[in-house]
């Protein structure tokens, strides 16, 4: 599409939009929108009226990209596991657990990734026999 010097496009993730002097690229996960005004008179000075043009408005705010959580090696004593791992900071993640790789997974608690990237939840239950833990989002 076309809208006097500005293009824009569609793509698979992402909405593009360009001109001679710039160019945007809005991923998925965004609100981004547009809008553009009619020719109106401007007022700002009452004794010198302009007349401004329409022109294209792009509104947007930045869609946050969870990424995965990433299990790093675990604390192991008789009375408790340590999960430590990292992912998107101020995200809370969901620990899951289960006795045998294939399942069936339960949720036992949550942690929040901390400013730095990581988090780390206590199992101050653990299974006698050893388990597997997921680490998920939400």
């Amino acid at each position: 599409y076309t809208w006097r010097e500005w293009s824009i496009a569609r793509g698979r993730d992402c909405l593009y939009i360009w001109s001679d002097a710039a160019a945007l690229e809005l991923s998925n996960g965004s609100n981004g929108w547009f809008s553009r005004s009619s020719k109106f008179v401007s007022l700002v000075d009452p004794l010198k009226p302009q007349i401004e043009c329409p022109r294209l408005r792009v509104f947007y705010t930045t869609g946050v990209i969870i990424t995965p959580a990433v299990i790093q090696s675990l604390g192991v004593s008789p009375t408790q596991v340590q999960v430590p791992f990292t992912g998107t900071a101020g995200k809370t993640y969901t620990i899951l657990r289960a006795s045998a790789v294939t399942g069936p997974w339960g949720s036992i608690g949550t942690a929040t990734v901390t400013g730095g990237g990581t988090a780390t939840f206590t199992d101050a239950s653990p299974l006698s026999a050893g388990a597997f833990y997921r680490v998920v989002y939400p």
